[in-house]
């Protein structure tokens, strides 16, 4: 809830900006971190910029809270809450000749925020980042009266992190840190 204010004023400024250019868009996702460990939904607020026929410059406002609460009959548990907020610009190509159907690709770069708090009976984790990762949007345009529906796939990464943990200091790559399945309205 303490996203909404922003939620909101982001939206009126899309819905006062929405002339033959700007197109402000909002969708739902199911998604995932990098792990595949937190899955549920999310969603996403942004706007589509028409630079020519067939491209366009993206940017939106991607949020992902889960949270785990979880006692099994062995003793064990796993009580985790885990939030991502992603802030993306991506430049978008439609691969059909029709303006309102069709094939989609985008790519750019996105900031993400990331923060986790796990415990369970064995591992305790309270990690917060942010990072500057590649952004990869694919994805195939309805036409709906006047507004567009857009199935697509979202993906965040490749990220290369590093933990020290005296005496040693370990590197790992994620090739994904987010992955989202869902759709937007295009209006």
């Amino acid at each position: 809830m303490k996203h909404l204010p922003l939620f909101l004023l982001f939206f009126s400024v899309n819905i006062c900006l929405s002339q033959t250019k700007w197109h402000p868009f909002v969708g739902a996702y199911a998604s995932m971190d990098g792990g595949g460990y937190y899955a549920g939904p999310s969603f996403q607020i942004g706007t589509d910029y028409s630079l020519k026929k067939k491209n366009s410059l993206v940017t939106y406002f991607h949020y992902f809270p889960k949270k785990l609460n979880n006692s099994f009959s062995n003793g064990t548990y796993e009580y985790g809450k885990y939030r991502s907020a992603t802030l993306a610009l991506l430049v978008q190509v439609r691969l059909s000749k029709k303006e309102k159907k069709g094939m989609l690709l985008a790519g750019g770069a996105a900031l993400q925020r990331t923060s986790e708090n796990y415990l369970s009976d064995i591992e305790v984790i309270n990690s917060k980042r942010l990072i500057l990762v590649a952004a990869l949007r694919i994805g195939h345009l309805f036409p709906i009266g006047n507004k567009i529906l857009s199935l697509e796939l979202n993906a965040l990464g490749p990220h290369q992190s590093s933990m020290d943990t005296a005496p040693y200091i370990s590197q790992s790559i994620e090739l994904l840190t987010q992955l989202s399945f869902g759709a937007r309205v295009i209006f």
